[in-house]
């Protein structure tokens, strides 16, 4: 059994982990557990040679900062005093292009791996498991690449801009990129903001454990009781498409959409909750999406990480640099104001997307998802403020529980659409989604919801209505903290025994309901190949 997070080597090498932990009476001491846990969960996991990987991107990323940190202090220290504006333009100019230089050959090298790795995907080259095997036209992935990769690529940029101060310790850079919460699925962390959590490290604190172990118990009840039950129908289905009934068809469907939330927040939910006990806050990667009532409001809600980092790296460099305001400016003399803009945002948009789904995955399904969310958006960009000048002219209620509903449910189903392109275009080919869409409409067969052939691609009646209970459970939770009550922070001022009595019923849900099965092994979550 490998060490995920959701097994129990995991659960015995964090218990021992924070034993260690908070018995350190010194921060540095602290660090130390931290850098050590970190090894011994990435070689557990990884092995030698991905450890080797991950460390020397570590100390290319400590190199190429202090780098470029030094030509700006050098330039500082040699700045003539009393410069006019002008002059003092005239003297950072070069020095900013040297800096430049530097931090863009620290990111080749940095992204060189995760370049060469999507290149042999795209080209279906083999992938082996050991260096040792590696050759011309076959690719080594290492564990966690993309997501301590856009960290160490963001970390540098935001040095070179000057956003952050270059932090010159190694031990603290090193317990940071190869920090074990976060090494498997993210979120996409700021190292800057890790780093100075790790130089104030707090001691032991009875609530603040309680808390951490209570949102990684719901984190593991989203990926034991429905993700891993509920993908195991999907999977069914979608393997055999052609044999299954249009009603089976959407249930996979939904089931899909529900899988992929649970299996990633929920995987979340464990590490922030693991980092939360050590006194560490980590980002948050979901704010209940599928109560989302359009497409961008979904993705400022959906792996929020990946969104800001596009964002702040991508985007925002395309739509401010001076060829783009050439564009704009031209587009104006053509187009009022709202639409100039919209289709110069279009560009860096677009490229966002591709990109994003090419981080996702390879092949044309990975591209036409990226496609397909960036049209969504732009169309969401271009017809927004005419659908609401239209709704405002029509007097609807836009407030009503009603119209907010039919936006929810709308959103989900563009949501589905994606995920079918994904999953299915992925594992089956495009032919596969075009058969899945034909037969939901052709083939619908209702009575299947009434005999036991809904029951013959992996989940039982009691799974059924296991799936069902939790699903709702689910859905309840997310609208209390979509309404901003935090269940954690009100159950916490409730009386001890009501407290711990909900929590154990939690625990024993876990237990008892889990999708574990005969010779059990922790389920990899869905994100950890990214």
């Amino acid at each position: 059994m490998g060490m995920q997070y959701n097994s129990i080597l995991f659960l015995l090498f964090i218990g021992i982990f924070y034993i260690a932990y908070f018995a350190m009476p010194k921060n540095f001491m602290k660090v130390a557990v931290i850098i050590l846990g970190n090894l011994f969960f990435y070689y557990s996991l990884a092995g030698v040679e991905e450890l080797i990987i991950i460390s020397g991107t570590a100390v290319v990323v400590y190199i190429f900062s202090i780098l470029i940190d030094n030509i700006y202090k050098k330039a500082e220290k040699a700045k003539p005093a009393d410069l006019s504006l002008k002059k003092e333009i005239e003297y950072w100019n070069p020095i900013k292009k040297k800096s430049k230089g530097v931090m863009l050959l620290g990111i080749i090298i940095i992204l060189g791996i995760l370049v060469y790795v999507k290149a042999g995907r795209i080209l279906h080259w083999e992938a082996v498991e050991s260096l040792r095997d590696m050759s011309f036209k076959k690719i080594f992935v290492p564990l966690g690449l993309s997501y301590y990769t856009f960290s160490s690529v963001g970390y540098l940029i935001d040095i070179y801009k000057k956003k952050i101060t270059c932090k010159r310790n190694l031990f603290y850079l090193f317990a940071c990129i190869t920090f074990f919460p976060i090494i498997v699925e993210g979120p996409i962390s700021r190292y800057e903001k890790l780093i100075s959590q790790f130089e104030k490290l707090p001691g032991f604190d009875y609530d603040r454990f309680c808390s951490g172990m209570q949102l990684f118990l719901w984190g593991f009840f989203k990926k034991a009781v429905i993700a891993d039950r509920v993908s195991a129908y999907s999977g069914s289905v979608f393997g055999a498409i052609d044999d299954c009934a249009g009603v089976q068809l959407v249930i996979a469907l939904f089931f899909n959409m529900i899988s992929i939330y649970t299996d990633f927040s929920g995987c979340m939910d464990m590490v922030i909750g693991v980092a939360e006990v050590m006194g560490i806050r980590l980002e948050q990667n979901f704010q209940q999406p599928f109560l989302s009532q359009s497409v961008p409001e979904f993705w400022r809600r959906w792996h929020m990480t990946l969104c800001a980092w596009f964002r702040d790296y991508v985007y925002m460099p395309i739509a401010r640099s001076s060829w783009a305001k050439k564009l704009n400016k031209k587009a104006r003399n053509h187009f009022d104001k709202h639409i100039s803009e919209s289709l110069t945002m279009a560009i860096p948009m677009f490229v966002v997307w591709l990109l994003t789904g090419l981080w996702h995955g390879t092949g044309k399904p990975y591209v036409l998802w990226g496609l397909y969310w960036g049209l969504l958006m732009f169309l969401s960009m271009i017809f927004t403020p005419y659908i609401e000048k239209f709704n405002e002219k029509c007097h609807f209620k836009t407030e009503s529980f009603g119209w907010m509903f039919f936006r929810i449910v709308r959103t989900d189903i563009l949501y589905c659409g994606a995920a079918t392109l994904a999953t299915v275009g992925s594992g089956y080919g495009l032919h596969a989604v075009l058969s899945l869409g034909k037969r939901i409409f052709a083939e619908h067969r209702l009575w299947v919801l009434f005999n036991d052939d809904l029951y013959a691609y992996g989940m039982t009646a009691g799974d059924f209505s296991i799936a069902g209970f939790a699903i709702l459970v689910l859905l309840a939770v997310d609208i209390v903290n979509y309404r901003g009550i935090s269940i954690r922070e009100k159950m916490a001022k409730q009386p001890i025994v009501f407290r711990w009595l909900f929590w154990i019923l939690l625990f024993v849900a876990v237990m008892l309901w889990g999708k574990y099965g005969t010779g059990y092994d922790a389920s990899a979550f869905i994100y950890k190949d990214f």
